[in-house]
């Protein structure tokens, strides 16, 4: 499953193999910390899909791994099953935006923070 990391100077996406695969994404997604704009709590994750999908696979209310883009750049999601995830926002960032279902956002969120 998709984890989200925060460093001394960057929030990493981690993917597992399986994740790597299926979203055909097989470099590091990571963007430095000094481009965080916003950690968000989302009670319905579907809620913060935006875009056109690009690579990735998806099974609308069952799950959804990859990039969407728009004219906002690029988002990468990963999402499993409908309910509680992160939603988190960057500033003139190569990735606008990163989301990903998580069983206990407030912790992530909170440690994304700082």
């Amino acid at each position: 499953m998709a984890q989200i990391v925060r460093t001394e100077s960057s929030i990493i996406f981690k993917l597992g193999p399986l994740e790597r695969l299926i979203s055909v994404h097989f470099r590091k997604i990571e963007v430095p910390i000094s481009q965080l704009q916003n950690v968000e709590v989302v009670e319905d994750i579907w809620t913060r899909v935006r875009g056109v999908r690009a690579a990735f696979t998806w099974r609308k209310d069952s799950f959804m791994i990859g990039t969407r883009r728009g004219l906002f750049g690029k988002d990468f999601n990963a999402i499993y099953g409908v309910g509680r995830g992160v939603s988190v926002d960057f500033k003139e960032a190569k990735w606008a935006r990163f989301v990903i279902s998580v069983s206990y956002p407030e912790e992530i969120a909170a440690l994304l923070r700082g």
